[in-house]
C-alpha cells in the first residue's frame, strides 16, 4: 500500500468506509462497490466521504491491499518438521491458489484489472 493510502485511514469515518466497502464487495461483488452505494450503506454524505477519500478507486485500492494482505498473513504456516516439506510447501501453494482465486472472484473486475 503506498504511504499515500496508509495516510487515508486516519481517522474512524475513513475506516467505516473501508470496511463498509469491504462488505460490499464480499456480499454483493466489487463491481457493485460505489460511492453511492456506501453512502447509502452508512447513511453519510458526498462531502463525508469525499472529505476522506479523492474517489473510490482509493477505497477500493486499500480493500483490495488489505485483503492481500490478510491472505498473505492467513498462509504463515509454522513448518514443525515432521511432515515431508515437499507436502509442506504442496499444501502451502493450493491454499495461496485457492485463497487468491476466492479473492479475485470476490473482488471480480476490480482485482484483474488492478493486477
Amino acid at each position: 500500500m503506498s504511504e499515500k493510502n496508509i495516510e487515508k485511514i486516519k481517522d474512524e469515518m475513513s475506516q467505516r468506509i473501508i470496511s463498509a466497502a469491504q462488505r460490499i464487495a464480499t456480499e454483493r461483488g466489487a463491481q457493485t462497490v460505489t460511492a453511492r452505494s456506501i453512502l447509502q450503506e452508512l447513511g453519510i454524505t458526498n462531502r463525508v466521504f469525499y472529505n476522506c477519500f479523492s474517489n473510490i478507486d482509493e477505497v477500493l485500492d486499500i480493500v483490495y491491499r488489505n485483503t492481500a494482505k490478510k491472505i498473505r498473513v492467513d498462509l504463515c504456516l509454522d513448518f514443525d518438521g515432521e511432515e515431508e516439506f515437499f507436502n509442506y510447501v504442496t499444501e502451502t501453494v493450493i491454499q495461496t491458489l485457492l485463497a487468491s482465486y476466492e479473492a479475485k472472484m470476490r473482488f471480480n473486475q476490480y482485482v484483474f484489472e488492478t493486477d
